[in-house]
């Protein structure tokens, strides 16, 4: 028409437009497909990842629930050790009734304080939240004032402690407290004649990385010289000899302004597996005496 433009379009632009469209619409849809399956994958991860935490707090809840079954376990078996040692003291207080030798009274009577040595290692792992160690600083302490109490010595002999703490698992709690209950018996019994006053000193000192040194020192008259070599050897010397053995530990005793016995031990080595233990060594050096 003259006086007017008609504008139209190229065919082959409208080609070019009509095949850009098509590929925009399939670039969505596969970008739509794969955020779709991303989304589907990140689904089943985090479906998986439930179950499995699932998984691990049901084996969290059986692994407390074993482990409060073995604790309980644990306390069990030390008060059923704690009441048999008690009965045991029972029975030997008992026949104590029936004896007229003092020799025979005084053995029964060490062998009381022995169990009781015992016995209060398993009533205190009873009665702790660990059931396998006990702190032995509040041990020796209570294990004095009952041979305090067993001697009736009143304010006659005084006890001074310098403790440091110190966990200690009772294979080797059990042989310690021997140890200490032939030392402070010995003190009580032999260091102070004639009802003198005296002292006996207790220290637990932190030597080095893995060990340890107890002394219990008396200001009383002092050993015969010449006493550790007398033969046979006393049952007490014996088994504080021996059970320092078993714990892989040196014992040495001396005159010091009274007598000092002194046992240097590595706490975290446990006893050993082989071997005689204190009791059988004494046993044979006294046969052979």
């Amino acid at each position: 028409m003259p006086g007017s433009l008609l504008l139209t379009t190229p065919p082959c632009l409208i080609t070019v437009s009509y095949a850009a469209a098509w590929i925009s619409g399939a670039l969505l849809l596969m970008t739509v497909a794969i955020l779709l399956d991303r989304l589907r994958s990140r689904h089943r991860i985090n479906q998986q990842l439930q179950m499995q935490q699932k998984e691990i707090e049901q084996q969290n809840r059986s692994l407390r629930h074993l482990l409060h079954e073995k604790d309980w376990l644990l306390k069990e078996i030390h008060h059923r050790v704690k009441n048999n040692l008690q009965l045991v003291m029972s029975l030997l207080s008992s026949q104590s009734q029936y004896i007229s030798n003092e020799l025979a009274l005084t053995a029964i009577r060490d062998s009381q304080r022995r169990v009781q040595a015992m016995s209060l290692v398993h009533q205190k792992l009873y009665g702790s939240d660990n059931a396998t160690s006990i702190e032995l600083s509040y041990y020796i302490r209570e294990l004095s004032s009952y041979l305090a109490d067993s001697f009736n010595t009143g304010q006659r002999i005084r006890f001074e402690f310098t403790l440091e703490p110190l966990e200690m698992d009772v294979s080797q709690a059990v042989p310690l407290g021997l140890i200490l209950n032939e030392a402070i018996t010995n003190a009580i019994k032999y260091a102070f004649p004639d009802n003198r006053q005296g002292i006996i000193a207790i220290k637990l000192k932190h030597t080095t990385a893995a060990a340890y040194t107890l002394t219990i020192a008396d200001n009383g008259i002092g050993i015969a010289s010449g006493f550790k070599h007398k033969k046979p050897a006393s049952l007490g010397m014996c088994l504080m000899e021996g059970l320092s053995a078993d714990l892989d530990g040196h014992f040495s005793m001396e005159n010091d302004k009274g007598t000092t016995v002194r046992i240097s031990f590595a706490y975290d080595h446990g006893m050993k597996k082989s071997g005689l233990t204190g009791s059988n060594i004494c046993r044979e050096q006294l046969v052979e005496g």
